[in-house]
């Protein structure tokens, strides 16, 4: 173990990285993390010229300040992560002008909407008619509610910090109210969708769609939980969400009919350059993940 987490640097630099997050998770830590992280960088500075101005008993320069930065950087970032979920509870009905920056998520009886509001992410609940079921992310809305904090986790782990109901008659859907022109984001999501409508038509039957959509283009709200039970108890429910299993697949597929332009260094470049641009196309296709 200790002879593999020397020789894989990476591994190194995850396992530092995910202790940051953890701590960070159960004891808030925040002001103290930046001064670890300036305190970090002096020392990975100074382990630079080890070699010439220090001894070699004082190698241990290099790993503590890259342990302390990696650490300190992961707490940092669940810190703003977590920051982003805070929901500040306000009384009565008010006014909204929020976009939705993802898929409206067909429910029983509602549109269940990822919306932006100012600067939060939010969830409403739309009741279903012809015009909630024409909504597609980036169009904008004027809403009047009452949003509700939430203190699920799996809300909080995606900085959703409230939900609301809006009646029918408390929504209505407007223009824009500025042109921001070009959004990567919300474009891949238009291209994800009309990917979607293709497989759709190859695939009529609701499961089989709703796996097949899942596992090539991350799309997983039309899983039903009786289908992601029977996943999870083959151990298998994993292939339901893109990681980098998908794209390690890829890879090696897309490999393989390279390999005859050899293993030499000029070969491996020029099949870098045309692997590396195909699978950032399926990322895109996946809708990145990403929030605008």
């Amino acid at each position: 173990m200790i002879k593999t987490l020397r020789q894989a640097i990476f591994l190194r630099l995850t396992l530092f990285f995910v202790l940051g997050i953890i701590i960070q998770t159960q004891f808030n830590f925040y002001p103290y993390l930046l001064y670890i992280a300036a305190l970090s960088l002096p020392l990975l500075f100074f382990s630079h010229f080890s070699k010439r101005i220090l001894t070699y008993s004082r190698r241990w320069l290099f790993g503590t300040g890259l342990f302390l930065l990696c650490s300190s950087t992961g707490g940092i970032i669940t810190h703003f992560n977590l920051k982003q979920s805070e929901w500040i509870e306000e009384g009565g009905y008010r006014s909204y002008m929020v976009q939705l920056i993802d898929e409206p998520v067909r429910k029983p009886q509602t549109w269940m909407c990822k919306v932006k509001t100012s600067d939060k992410i939010t969830l409403i609940y739309l009741p279903v008619d012809s015009v909630s079921s024409s909504l597609t992310p980036s169009d904008w809305l004027i809403i009047k509610t009452h949003f509700e904090k939430t203190n699920q986790i799996n809300y909080i782990k995606k900085g959703i910090g409230a939900r609301a109901f809006v009646s029918k008659n408390n929504w209505r859907k407007i223009e824009p109210p500025s042109k921001k022109g070009f959004n990567l984001f919300f474009y891949s999501l238009k291209c994800r969708r009309i990917m979607l409508n293709q497989l759709k038509n190859i695939l009529p039957d609701e499961k089989s769609f709703a796996v097949a959509a899942a596992i090539s283009f991350g799309y997983s709200y039309e899983i039903d939980q009786e289908t992601r039970q029977t996943f999870a108890a083959t151990g298998t429910a994993h292939i339901l969400a893109v990681s980098g299993l998908h794209f390690a697949i890829i890879y090696s597929i897309l490999n393989f009919p390279f390999s005859f332009l050899g293993n030499k260094r000029r070969e491996r470049i020029i099949k870098q350059l045309i692997i590396l641009p195909l699978l950032w196309s399926f990322a895109f296709l996946t809708g990145s993940n990403k929030l605008p």
